[in-house]
């Protein structure tokens, strides 16, 4: 999107002050937003003060490090969404082990403790994992049910 709004800027009979305008009120909009999202700005290692320190010979040097700075705001949020689903993910794993044994276990209910709906948690689990969470609960309920039968005297108790 900032390439096609630069194009757009390119396209127009400006002088280099008036892009550099135009591109400044375009970083400080994404100034603004990455502010209001608290994201920390200094992990960026490129500042805007960086930026906008000297004159730019051409205008595709000023789009390429606007794009730089948009990349480094980008990669930041994508690593914190990446571990908050990490960390979402380990939870529902570790809220599964813990209830497996509770035979009113299931979607809904999970759902509900995590304050996400069940069908947003279904699909979420299923592309995290590769499998729905309703058949990662049944296998955590099989390979349980199997070490009982190995390293205990239980039984299946089938009665005919």
């Amino acid at each position: 999107m900032l390439r096609n709004m630069m194009g757009s800027i390119a396209a127009k009979p400006l002088s280099i002050e008036q892009v550099e305008y135009i591109c400044f009120d375009m970083i400080n909009t994404v100034i603004k937003t990455t502010v209001e999202m608290n994201i920390p700005l200094d992990d960026a290692d490129l500042t805007v003060e960086q930026m906008f320190a000297s004159r730019f010979e051409t205008f595709s040097e000023l789009e390429r490090l606007m794009i730089d700075y948009c990349q480094q705001i980008c990669k930041y949020i994508e690593s914190q969404k990446e571990s908050k689903n990490r960390d979402l993910l380990e939870q529902l794993r570790i809220y599964v082990l813990e209830h497996y044994t509770d035979p009113s276990i299931g979607l809904e209910s999970i759902a509900d403790e995590f304050g996400f709906s069940a069908s947003y948690l279904t699909r979420y689990f299923k592309n995290q994992t590769g499998q729905s969470l309703k058949h990662y609960i049944d296998q955590i309920r099989m390979e349980k049910a199997k070490e009982l039968l190995i390293h205990s005297d239980m039984t299946l108790g089938i009665s005919y």
